[in-house]
């Protein structure tokens, strides 16, 4: 740099040399996808660029412009370019399965100055229906037809609802217009608000107000033959003829109430999960036991009225299954040799993974560990084959000198070996040419 004083005097700096930029960017990331997934109408937005100098020097936002290109996945390893995808978003077309446009990607170019740095590709999303259509088809399963719900508990099937409006709302507003049958979901919500509030009311009625009575005899009347699917084997229907047939039977009334809640309290739900609050088959036993019992003590007229009678029936197959499949370790005996151990645990394990949700929650967890432990029986049996295999072979020469009063018994040692190795359900490949090395020493 050279200045000139206002009396003619000059000055000049000594050099300073500049570095040109060596711009570093990272790879991008994708915003508006969920679990890898975006549909079609959706719009991703690029996230996550950081551009650096390698050198050192510090750079403002202001300084640093981007180019984007968009692209989409052909084959297995190619991407060709989505004309005029050269934005930091993207929008998804409505068509683009059926252009086959499944799985888009893209990078960035940062200039600053006369230098610029391009990312590698980003991670690939997938364009799909997925999310989507499997809620369309969780939809459907809600109707068996156009006048009945598929319910075998209001209980649950509120819960059911409840999760699917949920995942619903979770949705882009471009992702919910691919769901063709909310409408569906929307009535069936409606319709479980309007049956548990009728079954609130008849829970405060007093048997003495007969215009209460009345007044939900109308608007039980009301109800259409969908709605009324939701009113499991007629329960609330009786009810409210019990009540106004025989309005003085206030006690009994009462106990049918009572019941009701015992048995929607034998569930708890998880999210779309439903489990027992029991934690064990014999406190479930117990529960159902209970309440059959105070049923019985109904008079028949009014055992009719109490709901939910489908969990009872369920509770108590699930106790029989679950029970079965305890019964099922009798056959586990840790004293079998392990590969009995491991056969018998194969056969435990596909029972286990044929048990619903509620049923493995009621399997002790002692259980689980000795299924666990038998899977792994032979995991020992491995480890001291492997040793004994070591200490005769070394380096592809056996460390030993053999005599003749001796050798009988190494080749025992052998056939021994041989014979617990053919005896695993699963050898190790490897271990294989272990015991390979073997049979010639055997044969000699």
């Amino acid at each position: 740099m050279e200045a000139t004083t206002t009396d003619g005097k000059k000055f000049k700096s000594a050099p300073r040399t500049i570095q040109p930029l060596e711009l570093d960017i990272t790879i991008p990331t994708l915003e508006g996808q969920s679990a890898g997934f975006v549909a079609p109408g959706e719009t991703v937005k690029v996230a996550g660029i950081t551009v650096t100098d390698k050198n050192g020097a510090k750079l403002q936002s202001d300084q640093i412009t981007y180019s984007y290109q968009w692209f989409y996945k052909l084959g297995d390893n190619s991407f060709t370019i989505i004309e005029g995808a050269a934005g930091s978003t993207y929008t998804i077309p409505k068509d683009a399965i059926e252009k086959d446009i499944k799985n888009i990607a893209v990078t960035v170019k940062a200039k600053v100055g006369l230098s610029f740095a391009e990312s590698k590709l980003s991670d690939t999303i997938t364009v799909s229906k997925q999310p989507t259509d499997t809620l369309t088809k969780e939809i459907k399963a809600l109707l068996v037809n156009d006048n009945k719900y598929n319910v075998s508990s209001l209980a649950e099937f509120s819960a059911k609802v409840a999760e699917l409006e949920k995942n619903y709302q979770s949705l882009s507003a471009a992702a919910k217009g691919n769901v063709s049958n909310y409408d569906v979901l929307k009535r069936a919500l409606a319709d479980v608000e309007l049956i548990t509030k009728l079954n609130e009311k008849w829970s405060k009625i007093e048997t003495s107000n007969e215009k209460e009575i009345k007044e939900l005899e109308e608007a039980y009347n009301k109800l259409d033959l969908l709605q009324r699917s939701l009113d499991v084997d007629e329960t609330l229907y009786t009810s409210i003829k019990k009540l106004l047939n025989e309005p003085n039977d206030l006690e009994e009334i009462k106990e049918v109430r009572k019941l009701n809640q015992a048995i929607i309290n034998l569930l708890s739900y998880e999210n779309s999960l439903v489990k027992y609050v029991a934690s064990d088959v014999d406190s479930l036993q117990a529960s159902v036991k209970t309440i059959e019992a105070d049923i019985e003590k109904l008079s028949q007229s009014y055992r009719a009225a109490v709901q939910n009678q489908a969990i009872l029936s369920e509770a108590k197959s699930d106790i029989k299954k679950v029970e079965q499949f305890i019964k099922s370790f009798d056959k586990l005996a840790t004293n079998s040799t392990p590969n009995k151990q491991v056969t018998t645990a194969k056969s435990i394990r596909t029972a286990y993974e044929k048990l619903t949700y509620k049923q493995l929650k009621l399997v002790p967890d002692v259980y689980v560990q000795r299924l666990t432990t038998a899977e792994r029986a032979e995991e020992s049996q491995i480890i001291n084959l492997n040793n004994v295999i070591d200490s005769y072979i070394s380096d592809d020469v056996y460390p030993f000198n053999p005599s003749a009063g001796s050798w009988q018994s190494h080749v025992n040692n052998v056939n021994q070996m041989i014979k617990e190795y053919k005896s695993l359900t699963k050898p190790p490949q490897h271990k294989l040419m272990a015991t390979i090395v073997l049979l010639p020493y055997r044969k000699i």
